[in-house]
């Protein structure tokens, strides 16, 4: 009997100290995962040029854990060599489909700090590299849902061949010509005045030893000589300005395209977008939520940096209850919501993440309002500046404007 006793409290004695061991190694093995879930890092992307693919280094992230900061001197250390591309060339950025994010930003790194690409849709349609031909190193800024960056460092050295002598986009033109100084100036002038619809998207006036050294291949022997590429090669060559004029006249050509839809963003840098483009139009009438038709005609097809608006007319105004100042945002650099109707959103917005949403103050959520259409509206301090139906789409519009508010204070402060 004793022995049997002495059995069990020798069982039960084994057994605790058994379950105390199992207890500490699924506590080591949830640390472990947990240590290794905060050190993941983001999804590396494919970056391309042209057809050349880049090295590619991770920057400034925050991803599971804490912000991780890169300084730009330290990554740039690691790298053996600058791959050389042509400034007429364009960047592509290509993730995984699960590890696709939501918005990204192509720029570039200056003064050790990511500075946005083509924030204004001025700039859509220009080549980056022909923006920021001093930089050495591009990158891009990725955001993902609940506070995840990360930005990715492009190592790259521009060189100049004959191939930034065409055009960027296909049916148009760029026009390089050997004059003497006074005649260059000449040139320059008539060719503004024909207006934005000229076919030449880059003109470039240069003297006869200037072009005779810089371009050996073109043969130019006397000057005035004038040569026409279009975006792979050269087209055309004259010695006469009315040649180029001729050669102007006969290559303008308009194109007309009537919109016709609801505003639903209004920011005096990125545009008045309608239908998901965006326009420069500057009419202080015009307010989101408006639905309009106006006739855009542009030169060479869609994109366009050069167009104009003509015949613009307000078909119907927004519900006047969207402009109450009640809705405004009660601070300059941030933004107020109102959310309408009982969407999934809704639900997300009752604790919606701090880091995606830094620059929003007040939230408004109303299940029904006066028959505004159920959806989510956004404000500066001044108006409504965003409609959207889609919580991935505000998160998309957010993102921008946190590049945008974050670029405008860095050029202040540089001021």
């Amino acid at each position: 009997m004793l022995s049997r006793m002495y059995a069990l409290k020798k069982f039960k004695k084994h057994g605790i100290l058994l379950l105390v061991v199992l207890v500490g190694m699924v506590i080591m093995v949830y640390m472990d995962r947990q240590k290794v879930y905060k050190e993941e890092k983001p999804p590396m992307p494919t970056i391309s040029v042209g057809t050349q693919q880049m090295d590619v280094l991770l920057g400034s992230y925050k991803w599971h854990g804490e912000k991780v900061e890169a300084e730009l001197e330290e990554v740039a250390e690691s790298v053996d060599t600058y791959k050389k591309v042509n400034s007429n060339e364009q960047i592509a950025v290509l993730f995984n489909e699960e590890d696709q994010p939501l918005y990204m930003n192509i720029g570039v790194f200056e003064y050790g700090k990511f500075s946005p690409g083509n924030i204004s849709i001025l700039y859509e349609d220009i080549p980056l590299f022909q923006l920021y031909p001093h930089i050495s190193h591009y990158g891009v800024k990725a955001f993902w849902e609940n506070g995840k960056r990360a930005e990715y460092i492009i190592p790259i050295r521009l060189v100049e061949d004959g191939k930034n002598l065409t055009a960027t986009r296909k049916g148009s033109f760029s026009l390089l010509f050997a004059a003497e100084a006074g005649e260059q100036e000449r040139v320059l002038q008539e060719l503004d005045g024909i207006g934005p619809f000229t076919p030449f998207q880059n003109t470039t006036g240069m003297g006869l030893e200037g072009i005779q050294s810089q371009y050996p291949e073109l043969n130019v022997q006397k000057v005035p000589t004038y040569i026409v590429f279009d975006h792979e090669k050269e087209v055309f060559r004259a010695e006469r300005f009315e040649e180029i004029l001729q050669f102007t006249e006969k290559n303008k050509y308009e194109e007309r395209r009537s919109i016709e839809g609801l505003i639903s963003g209004m920011d005096h840098n990125l545009g008045v977008v309608v239908d998901g483009a965006s326009y420069i139009i500057s009419d202080p009438q015009l307010k989101v939520g408006q639905k309009v038709r106006f006739d855009v005609i542009n030169l060479h097809g869609d994109p366009s940096f050069r167009y104009r608006v003509e015949n613009l007319s307000i078909l119907s105004d927004a519900n006047p209850v969207l402009f109450e100042n009640q809705w405004l945002s009660k601070e300059k650099d941030k933004f107020s919501i109102l959310a309408v109707g009982n969407e999934s959103y809704m639900k997300k917005l009752k604790s919606p993440n701090p880091a995606d949403f830094k620059h929003v103050g007040d939230i408004h959520q109303e299940t029904s309002l006066e028959s505004v259409e159920p959806g989510l509206y956004v404000y500066s301090d001044k108006e409504l500046v965003f409609f959207t139906k889609s919580y991935e789409e505000l998160l998309v519009y957010l993102f921008q404007q946190e590049l945008l508010l974050q670029h405008l204070t860095e050029m202040q402060n540089s001021n």
